[in-house]
């Protein structure tokens, strides 16, 4: 996973393209579902469902054999891509820091 931008919103870039873009996304909301995911000792995908909208769950990471996809029913393009657990957790920790600085 290429960055994840808060800019008033929540963007989501793969490989230069733009997966997914809210400009009125919940995004401390988000950051707290991620938390308990990082910080859980199972493996299980991340679901992030949200009460702004039915078209839930609005982002999840599912793990598919040793490697993980991103889906979300608002995303601009079908990714291919697989991502290890390390890379998507890095670029969530940079959108963490990115708002708590």
């Amino acid at each position: 996973m290429q960055r994840l931008n808060y800019d008033m919103g929540l963007s989501i870039w793969v490989d230069n393209q733009q997966f997914f873009w809210e400009p009125d996304f919940p995004v401390l909301d988000f950051l707290y579902t991620v938390y308990k995911w990082k910080t859980s000792k199972d493996n299980e995908d991340f679901i992030y469902n949200c009460v702004e909208t039915e078209d839930n769950p609005l982002i999840s990471f599912t793990r598919e054999k040793s490697m993980w996809m991103i889906c979300s029913p608002w995303q601009l393009f079908e990714c291919e891509k697989r991502f290890t657990k390390e890379e998507i957790v890095n670029a969530l920790d940079v959108l963490e820091k990115t708002i708590y600085q």
